[in-house]
């Protein structure tokens, strides 16, 4: 007898494990993974849309190219912080105040931002403060990067020069001219 209710419990949870996990809804997931941040599929939707209001056009399939931009930024981020790299509060004050300027002259008040947004001004500063945080952070890893590279003319005309001739695009020379008479 105690078998059979344990059988017969064990069915139970099992079927009411089952009904439950039908009703379970994905809230986001996770596409890929850069050092300890990962790249959420709500992240590669939101750059779609961004780009599609900023009307840029992506190349090639967006849940390929836009995850990899993600993941270059990312990493541009890691290095960094791994360089110790950091970014004044004020400058990123100064780069959201600027922001939101924008968006009042081309919105036209506060109170239109803020329905456009559905936030509060506060909520908009505070959301975009990280992304902008972000953004000057790459480009103190990019200047960071090529602060030591030093090219000349002419490194660049010996490494064409070194290069096989058939690796080098033949770019064929087009010009048009159009006259204009009265």
């Amino acid at each position: 007898m105690r078998k059979l209710l344990t059988i017969l419990l064990t069915i139970l949870s099992t079927l009411q494990f089952v009904a439950y996990s039908q009703n379970y809804k994905v809230i986001d997931k996770v596409v890929w993974v850069v050092g300890d941040e990962p790249i959420l599929y709500s992240d590669i939707e939101a750059e779609i849309q961004r780009k599609k209001y900023e009307k840029t056009p992506i190349e090639g399939d967006p849940y390929c190219t836009i995850p990899e931009l993600i993941a270059l930024q990312k990493l541009f981020i890691a290095g960094a912080k791994l360089d110790s790299l950091t970014v004044s509060d004020a400058s990123v004050e100064q780069q959201v105040d600027g922001r939101i300027r924008y968006f009042l002259g081309q919105i036209g008040s506060k109170e239109k931002v803020e329905e456009y947004f559905n936030k509060s001004i506060t909520q908009i500063k505070e959301e975009m403060s990280n992304t902008v945080r972000d953004q000057l952070l790459m480009q103190q890893m990019q200047q960071h990067i090529v602060s030591n590279a030093r090219i000349s003319p002419q490194d660049v005309k010996h490494y064409y020069e070194k290069m096989p001739k058939d690796s080098i695009p033949n770019i064929p020379e087009t010009v048009e001219v159009q006259i204009i008479g009265l």
